[in-house]
């Protein structure tokens, strides 16, 4: 049975190594490993096999290759949806001025301020949803619908997974739009009074005034970002059950 442990834990650990919550470089490898044994232990458990061919061979290694590659497609289904958010700030902070901070040092971090925000509130979304229970159970399905085989996911689901890959980009600029569009305004009405008195100097307060007005957007669009948010867990959801062909 050990062989067959060894394979359900490289399509467990694949999956979490994948899972945008677990990649973060705050959280120790050691975590990764340890949470991946423990739900791999349980799957054993429960769903006990023998194995048919020898581990150390050629179908073995394509068996592997084969969980490994199952885990990590379900696990770029949230990374998808988690780098909606990500964009989202990047997008507000560039009209904001928030941007410039990663101008005047690039070293900083890799996201902006709005964009650290707005992953946080997703995932913690993503708990209240209780999402973690849900991915842990669509991996105990996935061994009864996907067993331990070269069979793969097929082309017409990786195709599914490609086409959902595109919210990546719309979802973002969807969700922004209304911030976009307001900040757009404001500085077309701060171009406007520029060029019609330009002894005010209307230029230099636009930075502060524009600043103050996105947060005043996000502050007050913020539960219809947190709406769409339960709404592409739930359609990321139901895209890994895709993938697994439990729907």
């Amino acid at each position: 049975h050990l062989p067959y442990f060894f394979l359900v834990f490289i399509r467990v650990s694949s999956f979490f190594i994948a899972f945008p919550m677990f990649s973060m470089t705050t959280i120790p490898n050691r975590i990764i490993v340890i949470f991946s044994f423990s739900v791999s232990l349980f799957i054993w458990l429960l769903h006990p096999l023998n194995l048919s061919f020898e581990l150390f061979s050629l179908q073995g290694l394509l068996i592997t290759i084969n969980q490994i590659l199952i885990g990590i497609s379900a696990g770029f289904v949230f990374i998808i949806i988690f780098n909606i958010f990500i964009y989202l700030g990047e997008i507000i902070a560039v009209q904001t001025g928030l941007g410039f901070a990663s101008l005047v040092d690039p070293h900083i971090s890799q996201l902006n301020i709005l964009g650290q925000f707005f992953w946080l509130s997703s995932a913690t979304t993503f708990l209240l949803l209780n999402g973690h229970l849900v991915v842990i159970s669509i991996l105990f399905k996935s061994f009864e619908i996907i067993p331990i085989s070269t069979t793969f996911i097929g082309a017409i689901k990786i195709k599914k997974l490609i086409d959902f890959a595109g919210i990546l980009f719309s979802g973002s600029v969807l969700i922004s739009l209304p911030v976009i569009i307001s900040l757009l305004a404001a500085n077309f009405i701060f171009g406007v009074m520029t060029r019609s008195v330009p002894q005010l100097n209307l230029f230099s307060l636009s930075f502060p005034i524009i600043f103050i007005l996105g947060m005043f957007i996000v502050y007050f669009s913020f539960q219809t970002i947190m709406d769409n948010t339960r709404d592409y867990f739930l359609s990321g959801f139901e895209m890994v059950k895709v993938l697994i062909g439990q729907k």
